[in-house]
């Protein structure tokens, strides 16, 4: 994860904002605007991702969510994850 204190303006439609652990990302959901998509690894400090994205739909309902990982397809089978869980496998290149 990266560490960024501040929301980083990425466009007139989109702001980044970052964390670099979950307390952290839960402390977000002061944020003014409207969070659209969680983008976290499974495995994190902590708690897992996906308690992390339950936590944050609390407060943001539309909360999309994507993981990102090396293993993706092999934990849903495991933690028994929603078939509308998102997945981008490592490693990749944009």
């Amino acid at each position: 994860m990266m560490m960024t204190m501040l929301p980083y303006h990425v466009n007139d439609w989109h702001t980044l904002l970052t964390a670099t652990k979950p307390a952290e990302a839960m402390e977000k959901k002061e944020f003014s605007g409207t969070i659209d998509l969680l983008m976290t690894t499974i495995i994190t400090p902590e708690i897992n991702g996906y308690d992390l994205f339950e936590k944050m739909t609390d407060h943001y309902q539309d909360l999309r969510l994507l993981f990102i990982g090396y293993t993706g397809n092999i934990i849903a089978l495991q933690v028994g994850l929603d078939d509308g869980v998102a997945f981008m496998l490592k490693p990749f290149t944009m």
